[in-house]
């Protein structure tokens, strides 16, 4: 099974010069804890999560998502195994791998969450047990 197989492919963006406040409440929205973060350009610089906002203690609601976010990517070939991911996600605790393509764009975003319903759909008890 491949990353693409399970990955999020509707990926919902949010901009590094967009106030916290709003992106919290765009992620609250769509129900998700995390997206990745762009800049004008359309150049990925990182990826906020509920994690980076709840770290803060300062009032957050005029702080712009680039003072937040983490902004080493952590990202993953559509094309790698399931297995890849998980190392990755086990080596650097995280919660969500970007997924690129062959041209290094963007093409979804994968989580911990993806890989267990993955595993859960395909039906294959052996891949619980390796």
């Amino acid at each position: 099974m491949k990353v693409a197989d399970v990955m999020t492919k509707d990926v919902l963006w949010l901009e590094a010069d967009e106030p916290v406040s709003l992106a919290a409440w765009t992620m609250a929205a769509e129900f998700i804890s995390g997206a990745p973060v762009r800049d004008r350009a359309g150049k990925l610089v990182g990826v906020l999560s509920n994690a980076d906002v709840a770290h803060h203690v300062a009032p957050v609601m005029n702080t712009r998502v680039s003072a937040m976010m983490t902004p080493a990517v952590v990202s993953i070939s559509e094309g790698a195994s399931l297995g890849e991911a998980v190392r990755l996600f086990a080596e650097r605790g995280i919660h969500r791998i970007v997924v690129t393509g062959s041209t290094g764009a963007v093409v979804g975003v994968l989580t911990a969450l993806d890989v267990l319903r993955g595993i859960h759909l395909s039906g294959d008890s052996a891949l619980l047990s390796k």
